[in-house]
């Protein structure tokens, strides 16, 4: 099957002045029309920039702890070896539970709350002199109590009355004298105004100063205020046993004159740690010019590493005076390392995939994924974790769901770099994160089925292992000094699984794109929009099952989004379920209600299945690819019938065409020239009687031709290489859809209604 070749619209050619500032606009052009382009790349170089490794551990990076040395590494000059952060937070630490906390005894609290006690017994014997009655006594108790600050209840009030009245004099001094000796003995042992508990986390010892008299004290034998009030309760139990009055009213009194006379010196304490931190070394050795750091073949200890971190302090020092140029060479060279990085894909994409190129959507989609992966091997290199870990296959996996498989591996080759440039340009992670990146891509691309993102987790986990194995071998490392970063390799492959399945979730949530998984989510018949076609417009939706059988065929033949041919061709006709009667699918053996409209009217109505489409797509929320197929399946199309029908009826009064034409767009993609190729010469098929093979080859022919001539696949990629094809793939499909049947006998009078004549058997009885 042959066609003509699409007709080429000329250009109007311009005056001959305008040639000389051609190339002047286009250049300007191209930067206006790229702008919002190149703002989206330049913040992606510049912020992965500030991810790759500072000039400080630049040079010895590569170099880990429990790895075999590739070459000698000789001091070139005496240095000191600076003790890692780890190593001087805990000396730090150390040194500062080595200072006892401060503490001054203060003479005078136990002088005045010893004097204060004699008060009280002073003011009992007063009132027993003056002779007043036991209420007023009992008042005045209270009112001193109050005065000196001392808690006591009117019952305790009433014991001290009765106590003061009950015995003799002697007694009563006696009975004075143990409450002082009691307060004595804890103010001698002394009482810190902190808790122990508090204390206890700084040190279990305390240093104290009482006048001229410095000394360290065991938490143990030195009382907060707890424990005093609990040893003043046991001493009074041990005395008066089963006298709970005594025992409540002396306690009462000796508590209210309990204060701490040991205070913590907060101030002094400080700065003895400031001292103390101060006077950590901050250095743990020295390497002198000429030793060997590293040796050849020898396997490096964490104390190595230490030293090559501090050689690498000691030469920026020592270029202090170079600095800034250092790091504006850095910072230079390493914006064209990563515009390097990203040159195979960038210039791919802007050649041969300008629709993705052009589309700012498309281009966060797949540089923010790359960012979100250099990202996480800064954090994977600032914590000293396995390289291995970092999942470089997320970005080709998750692009192959929305691009091809082109752009996803040529998107792991950049990445790939870019990650081992993090990692001091390590070659062994550049090699296994291209070859695991293009594993992903087959785990994506190849593989058939909603569980090739599960089967991607071991695909992608056994190419780490086994890469890592050989590699490994290779370079004579030891099975057990590999087994680490085989656990990370391990982990990468669910780590990727989950990124992907999380990533496409959120882009095409943000960016209303159309990954392969939100087209399994469209492609599900009990979808509200597709059960609302199925019982409003039934025709319709018969025609669009049929429709997607075709594109999803032709799409496979041409290797298209087949899955996304299919899915567009069930939404594209939705807007038919607006007056879905006016729609020949949809008409059950009763009048045309076209037959009584003008023609003008009828073709208004047609053309509003086009916008009634989208209304009902932005109301469901379907994504732009799917608003494609409804904005684009007729393109400018004439609706001939109609055209016709006005020609015959205008009796020699000219007709504008364009009023019989739809107001869509032209295909634009490969997906949508298919369904607009299918949606014509389905409805031509199904018009033809006694269809057969010849009539369906024709039908195929003249839409197509006709579609050429018309030019309404100048602006689809299809080449005439792929017109044939999907030719072919409808032929297919359609002789099966339309094969022929055998007539069983009375046939016609079944269908005609009439009864069928009785069978022989039934005659004879």
């Amino acid at each position: 099957m042959r066609f003509f070749k699409r007709k080429k619209i000329s250009q109007p050619s311009g005056k001959s002045g305008s040639v000389k500032n051609k190339s002047s606009d286009e250049e300007g052009s191209w930067f206006s029309k790229n702008r919002a382009r190149l703002i989206i790349l330049l913040v992606f170089v510049i912020l992965v920039t500030l991810f790759f490794p500072s000039l400080e551990f630049k040079q010895y990076l590569n170099f880990r702890p429990g790895t075999i040395a590739y070459r000698d590494v000789i001091a070139p000059f005496t240095f000191y070896i600076y003790k890692s952060k780890q190593e001087l937070n805990r000396d730090r630490e150390e040194a500062r539970r080595r200072v006892l906390p401060i503490f001054q005894v203060d003479p005078s609290v136990a002088e005045k709350e010893l004097d204060r006690l004699n008060r009280f017994f002073d003011e009992l014997r007063l009132l027993r002199k003056s002779g007043v009655s036991d209420t007023i006594r009992i008042i005045e108790i209270l009112s001193f109590c109050r005065r000196e600050n001392i808690i006591l209840t009117e019952k305790d009030a009433h014991f001290f009355n009765k106590l003061e009245l009950a015995v003799n004099q002697k007694s009563f001094s006696s009975f004075e004298n143990e409450m002082q000796q009691i307060l004595q003995d804890i103010y001698a042992i002394g009482v810190i105004n902190r808790s122990k508990s508090e204390i206890r986390k700084i040190n279990p010892r305390i240093y104290i100063k009482d006048k001229d008299q410095h000394f360290e004290k065991d938490l143990n034998y030195i009382y907060d205020m707890k424990d005093a009030r609990e040893r003043i309760l046991e001493r009074f139990k041990a005395r008066y046993r089963t006298a709970s009055d005594s025992i409540h009213a002396a306690y009462a009194l000796t508590s209210s004159l309990l204060k701490p006379n040991v205070i913590y010196d907060a101030k002094e304490t400080n700065r003895l740690i400031h001292e103390a931190i101060a006077g950590v070394p901050l250095v743990k050795g020295q390497v002198l010019k000429g030793e060997i750091i590293l040796q050849k073949h020898q396997r490096i200890t964490p104390e190595q590493i230490d030293a090559l971190r501090s050689l690498e302090k000691a030469q920026a020092d020592k270029n202090a005076e170079s600095i800034y140029w250092e790091l504006f060479s850095f910072y230079v060279g390493t914006l064209f390392f990563i515009l390097i990085a990203l040159f195979p894909l960038l210039s791919f994409i802007y050649v041969y995939r300008p629709k993705i190129f052009n589309n700012n959507n498309h281009l966060i989609i797949i540089l923010g994924s790359m960012l979100l992966v250099v990202a996480l091997a800064f954090f994977v290199q600032h914590y000293g974790i396995t390289r291995y870990v970092v999942p470089v296959a997320v970005v080709p996996m998750m692009i192959t769901y929305y691009f091809d498989n082109r752009v996803s591996l040529l998107s792991g080759v950049s990445l790939s770099i870019l990650v081992a440039g993090i990692f001091a340009n390590d070659f062994t992670l550049l090699v296994i994160s291209i070859f695991v990146s293009a594993v992903g891509v087959v785990a994506v691309g190849v593989l058939r089925g909603r569980k090739r993102l599960t089967n991607s987790v071991f695909l992608i986990g056994s190419a780490y292992f086994f890469s890592l194995l050989f590699l490994g071998i290779a370079q004579q490392i030891p099975i057990p000094e590999m087994a680490r970063d085989w656990i990370g390799g391990l982990l990468n492959g669910v780590i990727s699984a989950v990124l992907v399945y999380g990533l496409l979730l959120l882009f095409d949530y943000i960016f209303n794109v159309c990954s392969e998984y939100k087209l399994i989510e469209l492609s599900d018949l009990s979808h509200p929009l597709l059960k609302m076609l199925a019982v409003r417009a039934p025709g319709t939706y018969n025609h669009s099952i049929v429709i997607s059988n075709l594109v999803e065929a032709a799409g496979e033949a041409i290797r298209a989004n087949s899955l996304l041919a299919k899915v567009g061709a069930y939404y594209h006709d939705i807007g038919k379920m607006y007056m879905p009667e006016y729609f020949i699918e949809n008409q059950r053996f009763g009048k045309n209600p076209h037959e009584s409209l003008a023609p003008r009217l009828s073709s208004l109505i047609l053309q509003n299945h086009v916008k009634k489409g989208l209304e009902f797509a932005n109301q469901y929320h379907l994504p732009a690819a799917i608003k494609d197929f409804i904005a684009q399946h007729h393109g400018t199309s004439l609706m001939k019938f109609f055209y016709e029908k006005a020609l015959t009826l205008s009796k020699g009064v000219p007709v504008n065409e364009a009023d019989f034409r739809y107001q869509g767009v032209k295909p634009r993609t490969r997906e949508t020239g298919i369904l607009m190729l299918a949606d014509n010469i389905e409805a031509l098929t199904r018009s033809v009687h006694d269809i057969n093979v010849s009539k369906i080859r024709n039908a195929i022919h003249s839409v197509v031709e006709e579609k050429l001539q018309e030019g309404q696949l100048d602006e689809c990629p299809l080449t005439m290489r792929e017109l044939q094809i999907i030719s072919k793939a409808f032929e297919q499909n359609l002789i099966g859809v339309h094969h022929a049947r055998i007539e069983y006998p009375g046939q016609e009078k079944m269908i005609s209604g009439k009864k069928a004549a009785k069978s022989p058997q039934k005659a004879k009885k």
